[in-house]
């Protein structure tokens, strides 16, 4: 009976530490937060949007310097019917410990010099 604890405990060591990170998603109500997350460790930002009225969110060009984009997709909420909303959803990970603001904007890529129609902003604070 001794010899099966250890056996034991070093399963449920190896299977405790062998579990993946699960994967953090912010939405609105994460915005004008900090966020701490680690390096490597990938999160995602899910926004509610609506691409048939030619609005998109879009990361600040400047923001990307601790964080590496991975991927931008539309995720539909109810059915696949044109002009249903959607969310966009993208995928970051961390590249460099530090703290910087991650932005995104809500607005329609041709109109140039036109305030977004919304905004979205985490500090993030990368070990």
């Amino acid at each position: 009976m001794m010899q099966v604890f250890p056996v034991l405990c070093a399963c449920l060591i190896l299977i405790t530490c062998s579990q993946p990170d699960k994967i953090r998603v912010l939405t609105r109500h994460d915005n004008g937060k900090r966020i701490t997350c680690r390096i490597h460790q990938e999160f995602k930002i899910r926004l509610a949007a609506n691409p048939t009225t030619g609005f998109s969110w879009q990361v600040s060009g400047e923001d990307t310097q601790l964080v590496e984009l991975l991927r931008s997709e539309l995720v539909p909420i109810e059915n696949r019917l044109m002009g249903a909303p959607s969310e966009q959803v993208f995928s970051f990970r961390p590249r460099h410990k530090g703290s910087a603001p991650l932005r995104l904007h809500y607005r329609r890529p041709w109109e140039k010099g036109v305030a977004p129609a919304e905004s979205f902003s985490v500090t993030l604070v990368i070990r």
